[in-house]
């Protein structure tokens, strides 16, 4: 299965009257992961039509508020509609306080189990390990601790080739191991090279997510050639020195993080409210690297 990824909200800080805040819902072959949850998240997926009773994990890069203030609501949100499901919420030091803080307030017991895993920001950790992905965070440089995330997909580097695996008689229990591209034996013991067996598998699925930061080329080597990059870009690159003072990135900065990663396709996001017309922002990240697209709400992206 294709990954899936939508587009929830665009807007850095606060809402505007046409723009959320960030979130974004990543859907795998087994998987629905949230990335960040603003204000008004519940009302994105709704009117988006997304199937987010089947959200399991949450990742939330930093606690701003634009970030998070929509967790409160779908934490209840899954109470009243009778979630019975884990949910896991992964965010930076400081999360689980908040978030329960709130449940206290609001005096609200949950009957799903809610799990809340905290990391630290200053370094890549693998935080999700699973048979089909894992998920990495990614170090940013913001005035909160700030992490991104890598997500990538496992699977096998070869393809098996059924009408060769019966030409050369190899039985079951000799197969398990050809997909990681061990030669493979006949039932008379015959040695057969893996490649008379298999096919290149295609490139595995992989996800940058690089929310708020001050432009930052230490992340690079993390993400090289990831298929998919997210990054920020509240401000068009006259504002240059705003951006560095208030720990964000320009669109020519998002754009030659791109260029550095040599992603197939960026994808800019936490567009400043004084911004109406984005198509500045986004001519400028296309005179340095030409595959950028603008994030819109409701957009349904698919891997190749």
């Amino acid at each position: 299965m294709s990954w899936e990824l939508q587009i929830l909200g665009t807007s850095a800080a606060s809402p505007t009257k046409d723009r959320f805040p960030s979130a974004q819902l990543l859907q795998t072959s087994k998987q629905s992961i949230l990335i960040d949850c603003g204000e008004g998240t519940q009302i994105q997926l709704s009117k988006f039509g997304a199937k987010w009773m089947r959200i399991n994990h949450i990742l939330i890069s930093h606690l701003h508020g634009d970030h998070f203030y929509g967790l409160p609501g779908i934490i209840t949100s899954y109470q009243l509609f009778g979630r019975e499901t884990p949910l896991t919420i992964h965010g930076p030091r400081g999360l689980r306080e908040l978030i329960y803080a709130v449940l206290k307030a609001s005096d609200v017991q949950l009957k799903y189990e809610l799990r809340i895993s905290e990391h630290d920001t200053s370094q890549s950790l693998c935080i999700l390990d699973q048979d089909s992905l894992r998920v990495l965070t990614i170090p940013l440089k913001h005035r909160a601790p700030t992490a991104g995330f890598l997500i990538q997909e496992k699977i096998p580097p070869r393809k098996l080739v059924a009408e060769r695996l019966l030409e050369y008689q190899i039985p079951d229990h000799a197969r398990s191991r050809l997909a990681w591209g061990e030669d493979g034996y006949s039932d008379a013991g015959d040695l057969v090279p893996n490649s008379k067996l298999t096919t290149p598998n295609r490139r595995p699925h992989s996800y940058a997510y690089c929310s708020d930061t001050a432009y930052h080329p230490d992340i690079v080597d993390l993400i090289k050639d990831v298929q998919i990059l997210y990054h920020e870009a509240t401000y068009m690159h006259d504002l240059v020195d705003l951006a560095a003072a208030r720990g964000h990135t320009t669109s020519v900065q998002a754009a030659q993080i791109a260029n550095l990663v040599n992603t197939q396709r960026l994808i800019v996001g936490h567009f400043s409210g004084r911004y109406q017309n984005l198509e500045p922002l986004l001519a400028e990240c296309r005179e340095v690297f030409s595959n950028t697209t603008l994030a819109k709400e409701g957009e349904l992206i698919r891997f190749d």
